[in-house]
């Protein structure tokens, strides 16, 4: 077996692996697959780093955020490996073929799970040793949403279509539900796979719950933004009210704030990644999956102006901040509106669920008025059918498996509702819904376990970590390029 400390002085210096990383490169040295579910910000990427630093072959790494895919490039850059590449759909389709042919000149191959599917990229892929598949954020393959990637759910069987290579799942959260999922849809069921899952809490972020009135929201969210150490990420839940949010406080307040989602270009988006990361930005408002795409250890808070669908999803968006181990803050505002923003959810969640058993109905039992119909359909309600028919023989099994779908759907609404209403621990409920138990009681935990944090003293030492970015007028993307590289 690997001496992998040694593998770990050399690579990285350190001397000491994090919970759960040894344990898995220990078991993918006996040619076991593995599930690992281990926290944010705790070392996932340094295992399958690790694991191929000193091998022969190649790893393949599906990500699911072409934001994720180049910082690790950018990290593996860091630590002396140049033998990384990012394939996705901002290279020129030169670029792409260049890379394509010369696949096997790499050590990782960073790509999403719409490009491995791609004829041309997966017949290259075929070609190479490959010596571990990484699927990253696995609990992607058991969810979906408005931005429904059935690629996920697929995975399994391109998997099996390259002879089963060793693979590692790796994860933040994914509850015994979604564990199930991964093992379902990505092994065979006469495969070895070991499930490794660690203690999920981050102990130096402190939660945060502010119930406001819909008026005062905002002055609230001032309010703290103003006392709060940068950097930090406002979390909003659409790109038209972050627009309008962005415009609102740069006018009333003078930090420098940025703006990240999907409407912004790809060229937008990496300057501003690398203005947040170098200190030029105080704070960036991001929905939340482009906000999965901003990765850097020194963010000191995460605000939730609008609280996510699932307690998965505020996981993993508090576990932005505080990665480089010091105290942070996760802050959730509460309003009667968001409150009734989730119940309304619920209803439409009902609807869509009738609207989406017809249609399945209608896919299987009359395809002849269907097929008339399909390319009428929306990319969502196309993407649905397409998993379900891949997935599913007969309509009593893909109605069985949409009716569990909509009843967790609603379920995970009521968990962050009774989180949002809860006198509780607001750390152990969240550890909870993920099956972990607090391993011991926390004096810096929750604004529930100690409500006069305000002016305890390690909250004001706290507020004094901040590193305001220097001013700057607002510059065309020319000037901050040029800012940027000196």
């Amino acid at each position: 077996m690997a001496n992998w400390y040694h593998q770990l002085r050399k690579l990285t210096g350190y001397s000491e692996f994090k919970p759960g990383q040894l344990e898995t490169l220990n078991n993918l040295s006996e040619d076991l697959n593995v599930i690992a579910i281990l926290p944010t910000g705790g070392g996932k990427s340094l295992v399958y780093q690790l694991y191929q630093y000193e091998s022969e072959g190649v790893t393949i790494i599906i990500s699911p955020l072409i934001a994720l895919m180049q910082d690790q490039v950018a990290q593996l850059q860091c630590l002396g490996i140049n033998r990384a590449i990012a394939l996705n759909s901002q290279q020129s389709s030169q670029e792409k073929a260049w890379i394509i042919h010369h696949l096997s000149r790499y050590q990782f191959v960073f790509l999403s799970p719409e490009m491995f599917q791609q004829p041309e990229v997966f017949q290259a892929i075929k070609k190479l040793q490959i010596n571990l598949l990484v699927i990253d954020e696995a609990h992607c393959i058991s969810q979906w949403g408005i931005d429904f990637r059935p690629e996920y759910s697929e995975l399994g069987k391109l998997r099996r279509r390259l002879n089963n290579p060793l693979t590692l799942a790796l994860s933040a959260t994914a509850n015994q539900n979604v564990r199930y999922d991964i093992q379902r849809f990505l092994f065979q069921t006469d495969e070895k796979v070991s499930i490794i899952q660690e203690d999920i809490n981050r102990d130096n972020i402190f939660y945060a719950k502010v119930e406001t009135s819909e008026e005062q929201r905002l002055p609230v969210l001032i309010e703290w933004i103003n006392q709060l150490p940068k950097p930090g990420i406002i979390y909003v839940h659409n790109k038209e009210e972050l627009e309008a949010l962005k415009q609102t406080l740069i006018e009333v307040t003078d930090w420098q704030i940025e703006s990240y989602h999907a409407d912004r270009s790809d060229h937008d988006r990496y300057i501003i990644q690398q203005q947040f990361r170098t200190g030029l930005l105080d704070i960036i408002l991001a929905t939340s999956a482009f906000g999965m795409g901003i990765n850097q250890k020194n963010i000191r808070f995460v605000i939730h102006y609008h609280l996510p669908t699932s307690v998965e999803e505020l996981i993993q968006e508090d576990g932005r901040c505080g990665r480089d181990g010091k105290q942070s803050l996760a802050l959730w505002l509460v309003t009667p509106n968001e409150i009734g923003r989730l119940s309304t959810l619920k209803v439409r969640n009902k609807d869509s669920y009738q609207e989406m058993k017809q249609l399945l109905q209608t896919s299987y039992n009359h395809p002849e008025r269907f097929n008339p119909i399909k390319n009428q359909l929306s990319e969502y309600h196309q993407a649905v059918l397409r998993f379900y028919t891949q997935h599913f023989n007969q309509f009593s099994q893909a109605e069985k498996h949409l009716e569990s779908y909509y009843q967790s759907q609603q379920e995970k609404i009521s968990q962050v509702q009774q989180l949002l209403s809860t006198k509780q621990c607001l750390r152990k409920q969240l550890l909870y819904s993920q099956d972990n138990t607090p391993s011991s009681e926390q004096t810096r935990c929750c604004s529930n376990c100690d409500s006069t944090f305000l002016d305890s003293d390690w909250f004001q030492l706290y507020k004094k970590r901040s590193k305001r970015a220097p001013k700057w007028q607002r510059q065309t993307w020319r000037e901050r390029l040029d800012q940027l590289l000196g």
